[in-house]
């Protein structure tokens, strides 16, 4: 499944990166904010901006 194999990029991108979300998110092949919503949310449950705030802290002010 091609989503997949976008999955990793997008959670290195995630975790160590501070890229903004729409950047990181087209880097990793994701198109818009509700694929990449919608994988985090079955492959992971939980959202990518929960995701990200595990790497930050909480505070992290690109997140969008």
């Amino acid at each position: 499944m091609l989503t997949a194999r976008r999955s990793a990029p997008a959670q290195q991108l995630l975790e160590r990166t501070d890229l903004p979300m729409p950047e990181g998110r087209r880097r990793a092949g994701f198109g818009g904010e509700a694929m990449i919503r919608r994988y985090f949310a079955t492959r992971l449950a939980t959202s990518h901006r929960s995701y990200l705030a595990v790497f930050t802290g909480g505070s992290n002010p690109i997140a969008r």
